[in-house]
């Protein structure tokens, strides 16, 4: 009987076995990297929804901490000035107004973006309601890991957090 086939064959059969593990062990760590990759774009997109809402929670609070100070959110007037990351944005006044004469209720919209390099973004909106002569602020923040919250997506993998504050 002629055994110099079985010993070829052997071999083969050993080499199919290590590259299949090979091949498994790869795919796993392959899709371990992906994953890891999702939990920080949605980590950093949490983030931005944080920043934001800070940002607008301190405005907020600002002018309620001093009777001088004019509440950067009012809707009569005009428009007022805040800065969050180095950037003004103008928000409140008469054209926040959503139910014109009254102007009980409001809504201003905060776009904010971040260092240059770092791709997140977050767009927050003001929102003031007149409640039975109680005024109640509601502070709605996205956050995206992407440059620019204004445009549309490009990228078929955008993470969104959100986060929401009334009082």
């Amino acid at each position: 009987m002629n055994k110099r086939g079985v010993t070829l064959l052997l071999a083969v059969l050993m080499s199919s076995i290590a590259l299949s593990v090979g091949v498994g062990i790869f795919s796993l760590l392959f899709s371990e990297i992906q994953i890891s990759g999702s939990v920080k774009d949605s980590t950093t997109a949490f983030y931005a929804a944080d920043s934001g809402l800070e940002c607008a929670l301190y405005w907020s609070l600002q002018s309620n901490k001093d009777s001088n100070e004019i509440d950067p959110f009012q809707t009569t007037g005009g428009a007022n000035s805040i800065t969050c990351n180095n950037e003004s944005f103008f928000v409140g006044g008469a054209a926040s107004c959503i139910d014109s004469p009254s102007c009980d209720n409001a809504s201003s919209d905060i776009p904010l973006r971040f260092a240059d390099g770092i791709k997140n973004c977050a767009q927050v909106t003001v929102e003031k309601e007149n409640i039975a002569g109680i005024i109640q602020i509601r502070l709605i923040s996205g956050g995206e890991n992407r440059e620019d919250c204004s445009t549309s997506p490009t990228s078929l993998r955008v993470f969104q957090q959100g986060l929401k504050v009334i009082f």
